[in-house]
């Protein structure tokens, strides 16, 4: 693992100038406004089978430049800059001279790799090319590449936009100067990249997702709204507010579902996850009261799985 300063690292490549980012999705786009906002110069193509996903894409990016105006957080001139040069294609023929492509398709090993396969026959060997993948290791993902040392996972996490985190995997057949190449450009535009080992579902993913799965094995006792309300005793925000947020029920439930299948049952996921959108909870800021011994058994399992 990696500890020094990414700052202090001197690149042996520059900043990227044309990133794609395959699957204008749920995450894809805000991969791409947190790129564009930090480094507006840069060519941004969003890449999907479907050109409706691509027109929603490319509004979102433009909604949030505009809400950022109105807050005052972003000047007239900047949004202009951050919503220039982004395009959508369903089209890989246009991504030959990407300096990095990031993939954030759906969690399928094999459309993961078939996208990659394609990815390979169109840029150049020199080309970064990371994955998005909350769960799926390196070595599945990228193990028939023709050019596995520049490859690896780059796992953000929802709202990509503004969320700090991001996980950068070192597996092992990835370049080193390739980690800390993508430590340092992360730094410097505003992530905080954690080095993590090439296991299941990562490193926080394993804490996060089994503690909303354990907040829902709660529920029938205690409602989404009490757990969240004991939550915000030690965290910024309750598990389901957070679920909502990033639209995550989908996710445990393949988290989960894969650590269950390789490490033990005790990871299986609440079968609840499946058939609920929204929780119906309070945001950060606000409670509702809870009885002591509620409050008492959703602190105890929270906490105990933190610990």
């Amino acid at each position: 693992m990696r500890t020094a300063n990414p700052l202090l690292h001197t690149p042996k490549r520059p900043l990227p100038k044309h990133v794609a980012i395959i699957g204008a999705g749920t995450i894809g786009p805000d991969i791409g406004y947190y790129l564009k906002s930090a480094l507006p110069q840069i060519r941004l193509t969003l890449v999907d089978v479907a050109q409706p996903a691509l027109d929603k894409a490319l509004q979102r990016c433009q909604d949030y430049a505009r809400k950022a105006v109105a807050r005052g957080k972003m000047s007239e001139a900047l949004a202009a800059a951050v919503n220039a040069n982004i395009t959508g294609t369903l089209d890989y023929a246009t991504l030959a001279d990407c300096d990095w492509v990031i993939e954030a398709a759906t969690e399928n090993l094999s459309l993961k790799r078939r996208i990659f396969a394609q990815l390979e026959s169109v840029v150049s060997p020199q080309a970064l090319i990371t994955s998005n993948t909350s769960s799926l290791p390196a070595e599945r993902i990228f193990s028939e590449l023709k050019h596995p040392p520049r490859a690896t996972v780059t796992h953000f996490f929802a709202p990509a936009w503004r969320n700090p985190a991001v996980e950068v995997i070192d597996w092992d057949k990835t370049d080193p100067d390739v980690i800390d190449y993508l430590r340092w450009v992360f730094c410097v535009t505003g992530k905080v990249p954690l080095v993590t080992a090439d296991a299941a579902c990562f490193m926080l993913d394993r804490v996060f997702d089994n503690w909303c799965n354990e907040a829902a094995m709660l529920l029938g006792r205690v409602t989404a709204a009490e757990v969240d309300s004991t939550a915000v005793e030690f965290v910024q925000a309750g598990p389901f507010f957070v679920l909502n947020l990033a639209h995550g029920n989908p996710i445990i439930t393949e988290t989960n579902t894969l650590q269950a299948e390789e490490e033990g049952e005790h990871y299986r996921p609440a079968t609840i996850f499946r058939s609920v959108d929204t929780w119906v909870t309070v945001p950060p800021g606000k409670r509702i009261e809870v009885a002591p011994e509620t409050a008492a058994a959703a602190r105890d399992r929270l906490l105990g799985v933190l610990f």
